[in-house]
């Protein structure tokens, strides 16, 4: 699940599929 925010920003306020550890 990705949104228009990159799962690679930590700071972005959508948490991806893949958080960041």
């Amino acid at each position: 699940m990705e949104e228009t925010f990159p799962a690679s920003d930590p700071v972005s306020p959508f948490v991806p599929a893949k958080a960041p550890d």
